[in-house]
């Protein structure tokens, strides 16, 4: 009964206020194998209706009309949502300059992020050619691969698709999707697992160095190569 005394509105900006309790940036050290990068950051556009007033800052080049752009960190290592930020213009507000802005200042020195080509240029972020070895790469693209399948959760709600509502109000339900994918992937629909450490990348740095002494001993020896 208490929940029709209310107008929907204010039931989702409710769940948003969850937010500060349930996506905490202090969760990327949840099972932190000593890597550098903890998180894995990438922005995100929702089309919105053509505002009334035109404005070139509201144009997203992803699907060439108008809409808003957050960002959203993932925890590498336990896949989690430890940071939401946004809403942004996304003709005004590239993904590099939304991170320099907020997320990089929370940082703790040495430490980066996994990212898309999107941010590459800062010292505090990994873009994906940031690797010693194919296989390195691989693992790197996962990570990456795996950010994209919560952009798609977020995206997976009505309100979210076809937002109709007053755009002042679009950071609300866009809060209450994310603590609501965050809950789903605490309470068993939980992302896959990606191999991401250092002991791996260290494994795969040390078998490329085989291979290429391999190689190297080989054409010395005049052993033809097929």
């Amino acid at each position: 009964m208490f929940c029709f005394l209310f107008p929907f509105k204010y039931h989702i900006i409710i769940i948003s206020l969850l937010a500060y309790w349930q996506i905490k940036l202090a969760n990327r050290f949840i099972g932190d194998r000593g890597c550098a990068c903890k998180l894995s950051v990438d922005g995100t556009d929702f089309r919105i209706p053509q505002p009334t007033r035109f404005w070139k800052g509201w144009f997203s080049f992803k699907f060439k009309g108008p809409g808003l752009r957050y960002e959203v960190a993932l925890g590498i290592q336990s896949g989690y949502i430890c940071w939401v930020n946004g809403p942004f213009a996304p003709g005004c507000w590239v993904d590099i300059s939304i991170f320099r802005a907020k997320l990089k200042q929370f940082l703790r020195p040495g430490e980066k992020v996994e990212a898309d080509a999107g941010y590459r240029g800062d010292g505090s972020t990994c873009p994906p050619d940031d690797c010693a070895n194919m296989r390195e790469y691989i693992m790197k693209q996962e990570v990456r691969s795996r950010h994209e399948t919560v952009n798609r959760r977020l995206k997976q709600f009505n309100c979210m698709h076809q937002f109709r509502h007053n755009i002042d109000d679009h950071v609300y339900f866009f809060e209450a999707a994310a603590v609501v994918t965050q809950l789903g992937i605490e309470s068993g629909e939980r992302l896959y697992n990606v191999l991401y450490d250092k002991l791996s990348m260290q494994i795969f740095a040390q078998s490329e160095k085989e291979e290429e002494m391999k190689l190297c001993q080989m054409t010395q020896g005049g052993l033809r190569l097929r």
